[in-house]
């Protein structure tokens, strides 16, 4: 039972297909290659960033950045951002689990840069 419906975007590039599950939660992620197709697509719904780097010495500012180049408006508030292993499971992060559970409704679509800012395996 899925119990949230949450898209997940790309950037063309991103290299992702089909749903991924992040521990109750499946998001679809959705691959653009006509800009246009995704602005109309992300017009109807509040957009959020997740920018994730594995150490301190790293930034997220670059992501968010493609991002943003990419053509998704993301306002400062709806992005989250986080220095955490790649390894860690998704909903074991601090920040993206308050962000999915607290924050993202139906409806509401999530941009990573590449599919590896979700997760990896060990």
């Amino acid at each position: 039972m899925v119990e949230k419906n949450h898209r997940l975007l790309i950037p063309a590039g991103g290299g992702c297909i089909g749903v991924i599950k992040i521990g109750k939660y499946f998001l679809t992620p959705l691959l653009f290659v006509d800009t246009t197709l995704s602005q109309l697509e992300v017009i109807m719904s509040r957009v959020f960033a997740y920018c994730r780097v594995s150490t301190t010495e790293q930034a997220t500012e670059n992501q968010l950045f493609a991002i943003q180049k990419a053509g998704f408006e993301v306002t400062n508030d709806r992005c989250v951002s986080e220095t955490i292993s790649g390894s860690t499971e998704a909903m074991k992060r601090p920040a993206f689990r308050a962000m999915v559970e607290h924050s993202l409704e139906k409806g509401d679509t999530l941009v990573v840069l590449k599919l590896d800012r979700l997760g990896r395996d060990a």
